[in-house]
């Protein structure tokens, strides 16, 4: 798959799952996110701090000792909620936006500087 097929083709998927035991950032995760994609995954490393805050993190995020059924779970529940999936998908996206390489080449330019 080539680089400029990857957006397209996570445009396409109802959610997607990221089974990390470790993650240190979540690029696939905003990758998602930022086509309006829901993530689900485990509360690990900075995937909390980018799904969560988004008003319907809760449900996208579960711990790690649960496994993969509870990955599983969190997807169908979005899944079989209209109205749960409308607002998660709008949120993420919204979410996802505050992540764009010119908002965060700003925010280090003001760091450093």
């Amino acid at each position: 798959m080539t680089p400029s097929a990857v957006l397209p083709w996570l445009a396409q998927a109802a959610v997607v799952i990221v089974p990390s035991h470790k993650e240190t950032f979540g690029l696939v995760a905003l990758e998602a996110m930022s086509v309006g994609t829901p993530v689900v995954a485990y509360r690990v490393g900075n995937l909390p701090t980018l799904i969560g805050p988004t008003g319907h993190g809760d449900h996208l995020l579960v711990d790690h000792g649960e496994g993969p059924a509870a990955l599983h779970k969190a997807a169908r529940t979005l899944l079989e909620d209209d109205v749960l999936y409308v607002a998660t998908t709008q949120t993420v996206y919204r979410r996802a936006a505050q992540f764009e390489p010119r908002r965060i080449a700003d925010f280090f330019m003001e760091a450093v500087s």
